[in-house]
Parts: C-alpha cells; sequence; structure tokens
C-alpha cells in the first residue's frame, strides 16, 4: 500500500517531537516527509515535499483582517448556500500566497439597478489576467462545458461549482467575474431580480 505523505506543524517543540513518537504514522497509512515550528516554514515544507495531509495547530491571525458591508435587508434577502465561502478561500490561497501578515478581505451585499450583487475583494496578489479572461469567459458557456475549461483538475473547481449552482438557481442572467486590480483582485457575482429564485427552472 502507499503510503500518504505527511507534514506536521507545531510551533512548540516537545509537542512535535511527542506526535512524532506518539503515533505509528506508518500503521494508519502515512509517511512523514517534513516537519516545520512556523507557518513560514510549513509553506516551504510544503512546497518543497508536497504533501498529501498536513496536520498543523497554528493559525495566523495577523495573515488577514476582514470586513463585511451589507447594503440590503439580510433577514429579508436569500442566496444559496456556500456561495461567498470559495470566493474568501481563493483569495486566502491565491491572493495570499506570497504575504504572511496584513492582508484585507471586504465581502460586500448590495443591491444594484434591481440585481443582487455580491463582492469579494482582497488586497493581496492580483489574479493574473489569463486566468481572469477564462474565468470570465464561462458567463453563457453551456453547463455542460464548464468542467472541461479546467482539465487539470487543479484549478477552477470551486468557480465553476459556484457558477453552476447559480445558473441552476437564477437562470443564465447570472453575471459571476474577476477583476485584476493594482492592488489586489475583486470577484463580482451578479444575480438578476433580487436574487429572486428563477421559477422557469
Amino acid at each position: 500500500m502507499k503510503l500518504l505523505k505527511l507534514v506536521i506543524v507545531d510551533d512548540e517543540p516537545i509537542l512535535l517531537q511527542g506526535l512524532l513518537k506518539t503515533y505509528d504514522w506508518e500503521s494508519m497509512g502515512f509517511e512523514v516527509v517534513g516537519t516545520a515550528q512556523s507557518g513560514e516554514q510549513a509553506i516551504q515544507v510544503i512546497k518543497e515535499k508536497k504533501p498529501h495531509v498536513v496536520l498543523t495547530d497554528i493559525r495566523n491571525e495577523n495573515l488577514f483582517r476582514y470586513e463585511i458591508e451589507c447594503q440590503v435587508d439580510a433577514k429579508r434577502t436569500w442566496i444559496l448556500k456556500l456561495i461567498l465561502q470559495p470566493l474568501v478561500e481563493n483569495a486566502i490561497k491565491y491572493g495570499f500566497c506570497e504575504i504572511y501578515e496584513g492582508g484585507f478581505i471586504r465581502i460586500t451585499v448590495k443591491e444594484d439597478a434591481g440585481q443582487l450583487s455580491l463582492e469579494v475583494y482582497n488586497s493581496g496578489k492580483p489574479i493574473d489576467g489569463k486566468m481572469a479572461d477564462k474565468i470570465n469567459a464561462l458567463n453563457g458557456a453551456p453547463l455542460k462545458d464548464l468542467r472541461e475549461c479546467f482539465p487539470d483538475k487543479k484549478h477552477g473547481y470551486g468557480v465553476t461549482n459556484v457558477i453552476t449552482r447559480l445558473r441552476l438557481k437564477y437562470g443564465e442572467d447570472v453575471h459571476f467575474e474577476y477583476q485584476a486590480e493594482n492592488d489586489g483582485t475583486r470577484c463580482i457575482i451578479r444575480i438578476p431580480d433580487d436574487g429572486k429564485e428563477n421559477r422557469e427552472l
């Protein structure tokens, strides 16, 4: 049986040693290929060892701060679950991939010309222009073709899932767009009719 590669991260040396010596990782299907004692070390080890699993108790509380600006009546506005989560995860994973602190995420929900507008902005690394164009081209593409736009299966799963679910629920007038800015990336979703479900579907 092929063992899964495991990296263990803990900022307390005694706990790190305890994790290494207390458990029989091999009998559980793991090979410990690296350890780290900080988030910065962990990133380097992960890049080098490419583990299947990372076990960590470290949280970087200074990585980013966030702000939510809701300009609609939240009690009367409905949206599918788990629409913003993948976009925030992408902001952290890709936007903050080159920083260790000081990031900023702003989520804005507002009504704009009879549409519900959801925006996720991050102050990290701007999205690559070609990737933004590729994602933006998914607007209007047949649903059956969306998954084929990212054949490597390493990118685009969360975005295509969000677009698919939105279009199935609200129809073809959903608009999804990524914008690269000088100081970060903005993702904008516009849902027609203030988020009301498309009853024809």
